[in-house]
């Protein structure tokens, strides 16, 4: 769990720390990671309702951007790069920073979406949960998890 307290003090006394992720807990985050690329890329992709930044892994071109949000392009107009099929990943989704200078927070939500019975877009935050935290969080979101969402709502304008 992260201190507040603790990382303010490390920074303003220029503290190095050595950070330890223990095994169980390092999977959780792999598996979290895989599940977030799987939908990005295969899932969301395919229904058409994820919008964002594209990278052509071919030739590193990228695609949309924060005002000109796009689903994922069919062919790279630089290298001729095109999706053989609808589960093809030529083109993996870049996940867009943002930033507030006054209050110094930054996020980077997982997506955007549209849906169409809704006007706009919204944001796209997927989470994973190990076993003992799947617990907690059934009935109801974790609290964090919820003020995370809001901030990048703030962040993204949305």
């Amino acid at each position: 769990m992260l201190c507040a307290r603790e990382e303010v003090l490390a920074a303003r006394h220029n503290v190095n720390r050595e950070f330890l992720i223990e095994m169980h807990d390092q999977l959780v985050f792999d598996r979290g990671k895989g599940v977030h690329w799987t939908l990005q890329n295969h899932v969301l992709p395919r229904l058409g309702c994820l919008v964002g930044m594209w990278n052509c892994k071919r030739c590193g071109v990228l695609y949309g951007g924060p005002s000109d949000w796009r689903v994922r392009p069919d062919s790279c107009i630089c290298c001729q790069e095109a999706k053989q099929n609808e589960d093809d990943t030529s083109f993996e989704y870049v996940e867009q920073q943002f930033r507030d200078e006054t209050y110094r927070v930054t996020g980077h939500p997982d997506g955007f979406l549209v849906l169409p019975s809704m006007p706009g877009h919204g944001v796209l935050e997927g989470k994973s949960a190990s076993d003992r935290k799947f617990q907690d969080v059934q009935d109801v979101p974790d609290f964090g998890h919820v003020i995370q969402l809001q901030a990048y709502l703030w962040l993204t304008g949305l």
